[in-house]
């Protein structure tokens, strides 16, 4: 199956748990990843999702028998909202890398081909952990609903860092499932790549009121901003 969650973004990366679950379903067959299509095409209150990462990590479907990566044929789909991802478990001299990748739908050579994201995870995982113990009630928050499940919250403690005498970092499993921490380094990864890091209070910001060339009537001005919490 695939696990998911959907985050939604305010001020200097403060962030909020809007939904998370798991599509069932064979990930070498269409129907999950058809299921998948609609979670991520559904707006969120109004508001459509403006980035999702999926790990392409493994191979939906051996060559011999289905000669195609189902994640970056889903990508394929979904050029403008989607992008597939790596982790890797050494350093990189950035925490998020982009490139290239060409691959066909057969899963051969191609001229123009899918943009790469690459994942620092150690640098990724340590970020969530950091905003697990981060106060509720300052700015880069990070925030669970009150009815989260415990499932959700084993996962995401189910990794450790350690370092060993070597000096390289090591994540160990503590526990079986992992994918809610892979799910949350993601997005983690993803806000920053949205630029959340950037985000201002703007409710205190003096109103701009642009004129047009020719106006029909006065614009109107505005006297209020939504308060930081009501922006995702």
């Amino acid at each position: 199956g695939i696990y998911w969650t959907v985050r939604g973004w305010g001020v200097r990366a403060t962030s909020w748990l809007i939904d998370h679950g798991k599509l069932i379903g064979d990930t070498t067959e269409p129907e999950v990843w058809t299921d998948l299509a609609e979670l991520v095409s559904t707006p969120i209150a109004g508001m459509p999702i403006r980035l999702a990462f999926v790990d392409s990590g493994f191979r939906p479907g051996r060559p011999d028998t289905l000669p195609l990566n189902r994640v970056y044929e889903f990508c394929r789909q979904f050029r403008r909202t989607v992008r597939p991802t790596k982790g890797s478990s050494f350093p990189l001299r950035t925490p998020l890398v982009t490139s290239s990748i060409e691959v066909t739908r057969q899963g051969k050579t191609a001229k123009y081909g899918l943009e790469l994201i690459r994942l620092d995870t150690d640098h990724w995982k340590s970020w969530v952990h950091e905003r697990v113990r981060w106060p509720d009630d300052q700015v880069g928050a990070w925030h669970l609903p009150i009815d989260t499940d415990d499932d959700y919250c084993r996962q995401i403690v189910s990794e450790a860092r350690m370092k060993r005498p070597s000096g390289r970092v090591q994540w160990v499993q503590r526990s079986k499932d992992n994918h809610y921490l892979d799910c949350e380094a993601m997005q983690a990864a993803a806000g920053y790549m949205l630029g959340v890091q950037r985000f201002t209070d703007t409710s205190t910001a003096t109103p701009i009121v642009a004129t047009p060339a020719e106006p029909a009537e006065a614009p109107p001005v505005v006297t209020e901003r939504p308060a930081p919490t009501e922006r995702w």
